[in-house]
């Protein structure tokens, strides 16, 4: 097994997903629903994460063949809901309003988007993933180590959140707020940047 490719499998997700970036988001959503479910949420979206890596990952190449669309057109499609996701955060104004005492059970499936996806299953991961497959992966043996090497890093972020949801009581909701709110300003840059470049190189 060549352990060089599956290590830099892991370094691109890391650095691509980037959960240590998507921190402030993160607490922003936790913060919206009971605590009791954030062990929870924390499982889903890592979940979901993982599912929809593995799909582009197997399928990705006959999906956008099937459809008969191009790479950069899914980067493109990916920037504009990043862009659409950062948006609409940075004009949410309910976290402001609203005090953790005031928190209620509400179905937090719908936080699920931006974070699992785009932000986490995003479009820069999903494109990786598919020259990924079809560069390195010829038997059943490469497919069967990446996606374990993939749920590894799955693994990992739902840890690494784990931690962040320990650390949150220590954290003051200003806090929170500023970073989300500045976060989501580099991420709207960072959905545009994805946009121009990939008509760029469309067109």
């Amino acid at each position: 097994m060549n352990y060089i490719q599956y290590i830099n499998l892991l370094i691109k997700l890391l650095i691509l997903i980037n959960p240590i970036g998507l921190i402030p988001i993160y607490l922003s959503c936790i913060d919206k629903i009971n605590k009791n479910e954030r062990k929870k949420f924390n499982i889903y979206i890592n979940l979901i994460m993982f599912f929809i890596l593995i799909i582009m990952f197997l399928l990705g190449n006959k999906f956008l063949n099937f459809f008969d669309l191009n790479i950069n057109v899914l980067q493109i499609t990916g920037g504009l809901l990043i862009s659409l996701s950062s948006f609409n955060i940075i004009n949410d104004y309910s976290d402001i309003k609203e005090k953790s005492s005031s928190q209620k059970k509400i179905n937090f499936i719908k936080l699920l988007t931006p974070i699992s996806f785009p932000l986490m299953a995003g479009p820069s991961s999903i494109t990786m993933l598919i020259s990924y497959g079809s560069n390195y992966c010829n038997n059943f043996l490469e497919y069967f180590f990446s996606i374990f090497f993939i749920a590894v890093f799955s693994f990992f972020c739902w840890f690494f959140f784990e931690l962040i949801l320990i650390l949150r009581n220590y954290i003051s909701d200003f806090i929170v707020i500023f970073l989300n709110k500045i976060f989501s300003i580099i991420l709207l840059t960072y959905g545009i940047q994805i946009i121009l470049l990939n008509i760029k190189k469309f067109i």
